[in-house]
């Protein structure tokens, strides 16, 4: 009996530690999405002469986007665009930029459209950048895959040596 508990023991260790690997990626790969909006944003304050550039559809999952919206939050010119004209971003990320100087957050404009978004206040206008999630999604569904692999190998050699070593025979 005490075999198989230090059995189901190392289980839930490895269990536990797959989990937490699993985490820590995925929040890594997340906050990884933010490089990308910020660094463009913060070029975008430095060169505002630079926009507009190229309407990017961004229900197309596509390349990174750059928008300028004014105080009220009407967009007044940028390359993320969404069912025809320029991208309406949520007005909490707006003020929440204003007030704190910038925003950092998840946007989901639409069903199946993730964006890591940057917003950064300048004077009466709000700059934003932002990069589809769609890489680091599918980056995360593989990385949970070969940790489920791992997790699932792992398992079957300790029940390969729990059996092999005859540690499963119940002894009185």
């Amino acid at each position: 009996m005490r075999s198989l508990i230090r059995w189901l023991a190392a289980v839930a260790v490895l269990t536990l530690v797959c989990g937490a690997v699993d985490v820590s990626l995925q929040q890594l790969g997340c906050q990884s999405a933010n490089d990308r909006p910020g660094e463009l944003v913060a070029f975008a304050l430095q060169h505002p002469d630079v926009l507009p550039g190229p309407h990017l559809d961004l229900a197309q999952d596509g390349p990174p986007f750059v928008n300028v919206y004014a105080a009220d939050g009407t967009p007044l010119s940028g390359t993320g665009f969404l069912n025809g004209g320029l991208a309406r971003l949520p007005q909490g990320v707006r003020d929440d930029a204003h007030t704190n100087g910038m925003d950092t957050v998840t946007w989901q404009p639409q069903e199946g459209v993730r964006y890591a978004v940057t917003a950064r206040s300048a004077e009466d206008r709000v700059m934003v950048a932002g990069q589809s999630l769609k890489a680091t999604e599918v980056r995360a569904g593989r990385t949970l895959a070969y940790l489920a692999a791992g997790w699932l190998g792992s398992v079957l050699v300790l029940a390969a040596a729990f059996l092999l070593t005859g540690a499963w025979r119940f002894r009185n």
